[in-house]
């Protein structure tokens, strides 16, 4: 399994930035849990652009950085295929260190 939590690449954003602003994907509004997994709709809809491909490479380098030296964070990054994610979002927001990787 790759070692990183792809889902939760941009924490500055918001609260729910890792699953994308409710203006942009059609989620919950902020504070609130969504009900299900993001569909392929959801996904499909997401408007992309450089600036957040961009942060999205930086943020990667930083993980794969920071996987090296922190095993903690490592594991706060790894994936599990049975995790939600939300859960997965909540995991790598828990570590402080991970939290720190600039994008």
């Amino acid at each position: 399994p790759h070692p990183f939590a792809l889902a939760a690449c941009a924490p500055k954003d918001s609260p729910s930035a890792a699953a994308g602003s409710a203006k942009d994907s059609g989620a919950a509004a902020p504070g609130t849990e969504p009900s299900a997994e993001p569909t392929a709709n959801d996904i499909s809809n997401y408007p992309l652009d450089m600036d957040k491909m961009k942060k999205y490479s930086i943020a990667i380098k930083g993980f794969t950085t920071l996987a090296r030296t922190d095993s903690a964070a490592a594991e706060a990054m790894s994936t599990n295929a049975n995790a939600t994610t939300s859960e997965m979002i909540a995991r790598l927001e828990s570590n402080a260190a991970a939290m720190r990787v600039n994008w």
